[in-house]
């Protein structure tokens, strides 16, 4: 509540009673690259601007207190991988890692 610009993070931990994870990536770190990390805390989004956040999940407010827990990876992704992979078994949870390891491969 005492920040001034909350963007999208109440849709990526509500409340602290919600679990997610989170790949945050710093682009502008010293100008040589980028750093890209996994949590399950919302990290410092730097004075710079220099942070993005991608959720696995994304938290949708149900207007009762309650909230519905989406999959920030969508239906469209998740097909595109499966043909690319010729239909192979592969769950939206199972691209959040590989995006974060390709991350660290480029990064």
């Amino acid at each position: 509540m005492l920040n001034e610009m909350r963007s999208n993070l109440p849709k990526i931990l509500p409340t602290e009673k919600h679990n997610n994870l989170i790949i945050f990536i710093k682009h502008r770190w010293k100008k040589e690259g980028f750093l890209s990390i996994i949590s399950d805390k919302i990290m410092e989004n730097q004075a710079d601007g220099g942070g993005i956040l991608l959720p696995l999940y994304i938290y949708e407010s149900n207007n009762d207190g309650n909230y519905t827990q989406k999959s920030a990876i969508s239906d469209e992704a998740l097909a595109h991988f499966k043909e690319f992979y010729n239909g192979a078994e592969i769950s939206k949870e199972c691209i959040f890692y590989y995006i974060y390891g390709l991350l660290h491969k480029i990064g």
